[in-house]
């Protein structure tokens, strides 16, 4: 894993250099640049060695220096790829770099080679023959990009704040539309961030740049879309039999690395066979897992993942997350974030993420089990929220709604109460709008009172209704999984991994992320992945002949933490964001304290982004 900068135009090789430094914590082991001042193109990098160590340097060009590649990620088919390059007549100098893949791979196939990579990336190429700067972002935007327009200058980079370091940031401001949205979904959704002026690249796209004109072209070269209504009448066993061979496929190839490797184990079912896979190729005692684990019983897992660490027999470390190491770490940790994210897990990933970076510098992970294979408990409800909302009028809908606010919440783990809440902020809207509104920390009408001005409903969910919009004729658990595929994993899931983990220095690979296991996915009945109220429904099957029935039937827990109750002890934020009423903030803060509403999730987003930009 690493971190990459680079602009054209107005800078010099000094703020390149600047900008490259404050990379370091995603590539603490090496660094590199590449400046023309007669061109105007320059390029930084910072290395997290993990192939080839002799040999990946970046930035590398072509054995010709006419094509340059920065960059962050791993290719997990390079091999293959490297085969095919070599028959064709390419020569590589390294041994097994990926990176020197994508030179080369450039330059045989231009556009297509994203169409050939298995693996989580960004990345540029410089084109020297064809004055072009080529960038691309993987398919589930495991890894971040983030670009800028201004003043004939284009600037680019793995973080934000790098960017802002650019001379021509010396004045960016918030973008209201943009933090109004953060606090509707709980992240910045594509291509927004916190600032005007600054996009993100979204995932499954590339962007093009002319170095002489400074003309860019944006292009979707892939996004995950349901098409399964062609495939109702395969053999159940044949799908359940391919998705074990594609699991194992995934994480066999996932296991490559010249450093120390381990595992993310949780207990869950998703974590539990990445291991029962990776067992099959390693020793298991070789194999480090690592979980944390909470003294409030109802957030606690490390019961499961001691259990699946003694069955295999793996190296298993565990550390806790109690209230005065949350307290201690929460300032530290959310004022290293560019972009501010909504997912208080973050912090026990952050502290995940350390406890594994003591051992080893790569690690597999269980994100998009739930995505992929429907394993929110939305998955399962929909049909009751389709019945309340065509039999509850709207008067008892309120009246719900008001009873229930007279009831102390709980702050127990996805207690009733908080679910039931939750699921009724959805509820008599448009079915478009269910899932965002379900994990919204404001709703609408807060949201108002945030910023002191009437808010558009439908302008603060436009990519969700838009996706919604563009499926019409998929069922309610098609459209959900698109929901989660396309925003809460790329926005909120990844983006907590990736933050959390390069802070330290860790590489976090995905195998069920891979490009087959999507591709697999995508052509998949939905009956298959939830059916009698059972979620994961295909990924049980596929693995119960390596897991025991007790990791098989577990309910979900999810990755959360006590932030109800610990949020009562801790300060409200003393930085003024000057977009928000702060004083609405601060007396929704006061009114959580003393339990007349339970406001977590839209405490948290203020405590993030005031701690992320404080002044």
């Amino acid at each position: 894993m690493c971190g990459l900068v680079g602009f054209i135009g107005i800078g010099d090789k000094l703020i390149l250099r600047q900008m490259t430094d404050m990379l370091t914590h995603r590539g603490p082991d090496d660094y590199g640049y590449y400046f023309n001042n007669e061109s105007k193109v320059y390029l930084g990098h910072r290395r997290l060695v993990i192939l080839d160590k002799d040999y990946g340097a970046q930035p590398m060009w072509d054995n010709e220096g006419k094509f340059c590649v920065v960059f962050n990620g791993e290719i997990y088919n390079h091999k293959i790829l490297r085969q095919e390059l070599e028959r064709l007549g390419h020569k590589f100098k390294s041994s097994h770099s990926d990176t020197e893949v994508l030179v080369y791979g450039w330059k045989e196939w231009g556009d297509e080679i994203l169409n050939k990579i298995d693996g989580m990336f960004s990345f540029g190429i410089y084109d020297k023959i064809n004055c072009l700067l080529f960038l691309a972002r993987d398919r589930f935007g495991e890894k971040p990009l983030f670009y800028s327009e201004k003043n004939n200058s284009f600037i680019f980079g793995s973080e934000i704040k790098p960017i802002l370091h650019h001379p021509i940031h010396t004045n960016t401001s918030f973008s209201d539309l943009s933090l109004k949205k953060y606090f509707a979904h709980g992240f910045f959704p594509s291509p927004h961030t916190p600032f005007n002026g600054i996009k993100k690249l979204p995932p499954g796209h590339l962007l093009k740049i002319n170095i002489k004109t400074f003309s860019t072209n944006i292009k979707c070269y892939w996004k995950f879309q349901l098409h399964n209504q062609f495939n109702q009448n395969i053999n159940e066993g044949e799908w359940v039999e391919e998705l074990e061979h594609l699991i194992h496929e995934s994480v066999l190839s996932r296991l490559e690395s010249d450093v120390p490797l381990g595992i993310f184990l949780s207990g869950g079912i998703d974590s539990s066979s990445i291991l029962a896979c990776a067992s099959s190729k390693l020793d298991a005692s070789k194999i480090s897992t690592f979980s944390i684990g909470f003294l409030e019983k109802t957030y606690d897992e490390t019961i499961y993942s001691k259990k699946i660490s003694s069955l295999f027999g793996t190296n298993h470390k565990n550390r806790y997350c109690d209230f005065s190491t949350a307290k201690e770490l929460t300032p530290k940790l959310l004022s290293t974030l560019d972009e501010p994210i909504g997912d208080p897990s973050i912090l026990p990933t952050y502290m995940l993420s350390k406890l594994a970076k003591e051992s080893v510098t790569v690690t597999l992970s269980g994100d998009g089990g739930d995505e992929l294979f429907a394993g929110y408990d939305p998955f399962r409800v929909l049909k009751y929220a389709k019945l309340y909302n065509q039999m509850i009028p709207m008067r008892l809908h309120q009246g719900i709604k008001n009873f229930l606010s007279l009831i102390p919440s709980s702050d127990r783990n996805m207690s009733v109460d908080f679910v039931i809440r939750q699921g009724l902020k959805g509820l008599k809207n448009k079915e478009s709008l269910w899932n965002p509104l379900w994990l919204s920390p404001l709703d609408t009408q807060d949201i108002s009172y945030l910023f002191n001005e009437p808010v558009d409903q439908e302008e603060l969910f436009s990519e969700v209704i838009s996706t919604w919009n563009e499926n019409k004729k998929l069922n309610m658990i098609d459209q959900t999984l698109l929901f989660y595929t396309r925003f809460y994993l790329p926005e909120s899931i990844l983006t907590k991994t990736d933050r959390s983990s390069m802070l330290h220095g860790l590489e976090v690979r995905s195998p069920l992320l891979s490009k087959g296991i999507a591709d697999f996915v995508q052509t998949m009945p939905y009956n298959l992945k939830i059916r009698n109220g059972t979620t994961k429904w295909i990924l049980k099957q596929a693995m119960k002949k390596y897991l025991p029935q007790e990791i098989i039937n577990r309910k979900k827990k999810g990755f959360g933490m006590p932030l109800s109750n610990w949020l009562r002890n801790f300060s409200a934020p003393k930085a003024t964001i000057n977009n928000l009423n702060n004083s609405y903030l601060e007396k929704r803060w006061k009114d959580h304290q003393t339990k007349k509403i339970d406001s977590r999730n839209a405490l948290w987003c203020w405590l993030t982004l005031s701690q992320a930009y404080k002044r």
